[in-house]
């Protein structure tokens, strides 16, 4: 898929091409994914549920305890 592993993490990779910005971040049994397009992130979902037995959950409201909240509208996210 083109992810890289940071040297900072190791489970998290990124991607970047044509200046879409990707990551996934795998926790445990547990992965996340965020991209600056949507639709390349629908993509690499597609992808890895094809290729993996996992389950979409959908839009993450809370992550190891931290409550996320958006607004689309705007491009606004905050960690709490």
């Amino acid at each position: 898929m083109g992810y890289m592993r940071t040297s900072a993490n190791y489970a998290v990779f990124v991607h970047t091409c044509d200046n879409i910005f990707s990551i996934i971040v795998l926790y445990v049994d547990d992965l996340m994914l965020g991209s600056t397009c949507l639709k390349v992130m629908l993509e690499d979902n597609d992808f890895l549920i094809k290729r993996y037995l996992m389950t979409d959950l959908g839009e993450a409201f809370w992550i190891l305890g931290i409550q996320i909240i958006r607004d689309h509208n705007i491009g606004w996210i905050a960690l709490l």
